[in-house]
């Protein structure tokens, strides 16, 4: 995997992930452990939230772990970070779809050629490609993790995690992203086995890959949190 700069606290092949070091700050201390203006703007600006960099960093791992020879997706913002470093790994492919149907069918074609593929699609594109997930991974009994990130998360959350069913009411107001309230009734009314991935739970990704074997059928993963 090619270097990325280490601000940003990126572990290049062979190294942990560190953060990105600053001084230690020590209780009444006014300076120590500050950045310089100019350096907040750059770093923070570059770097986004160091957190969901180190996730991005941390699910490769997990995928380098499980054997992942491919990933087939249609990159989002939330997924960007991800891609970016797949793209830059020199043993695992990065395969892009123009639209989130092909990427089932594609990735059932590697699994039959003895691959060992992984979906990366947003929700949204997961609820229009679900014929094709039906006539393929579904209907072939084809083990294969789907990383699907949760367009509209955020938004929902704010319910404190109350239960919304999908409703013209709940649909159309503007608070809400409706693709949020649709995507967890939609998995389950498809009997797809599915869970959340957040910052520190990438240990989830390996429960994934084991449902996913012991049942011969597609999961999804729900990414509640950008990958950038």
């Amino acid at each position: 995997m090619a270097e990325r700069g280490a601000a940003c606290g990126r572990r290049v092949r062979g190294s942990a992930a560190q953060p990105a070091r600053q001084g230690p700050a020590r209780a009444g201390s006014k300076s120590q452990g500050r950045l310089p203006e100019a350096a907040l703007d750059t770093s923070a600006t570059k770097c986004n939230d160091l957190s969901v960099m180190v996730q991005a960093q941390l699910v490769l791992d997990v995928l380098y772990r499980h054997a992942v020879t491919d990933v087939v997706s249609l990159p989002d913002n939330a997924s960007a970070g991800l891609v970016t470093l797949i793209r830059e790994a020199d043993d695992m492919r990065l395969l892009s779809v123009t639209r989130e149907g092909e990427a089932f069918a594609l990735a059932a074609g590697l699994w039959i050629g003895g691959r060992n593929p992984v979906v990366l699609i947003q929700n949204t594109g997961l609820l229009e490609s679900g014929d094709s997930l039906r006539g393929t991974l579904m209907r072939m009994r084809i083990p294969v993790v789907c990383l699907v990130t949760y367009r509209g998360y955020a938004k929902l959350a704010r319910w404190n995690g109350a239960a919304l069913e999908p409703s013209p009411e709940v649909l159309s107001r503007p608070d809400m992203d409706s693709v949020a309230v649709v995507t967890e009734p939609t998995l389950r009314a498809w009997g797809l086995w599915f869970d959340f991935l957040r910052t520190d739970d990438v240990v989830k990704i390996s429960t994934a890959f084991a449902q996913a074997k012991q049942l011969s059928a597609p999961v999804v993963l729900l990414v509640t949190q950008d990958m950038t």
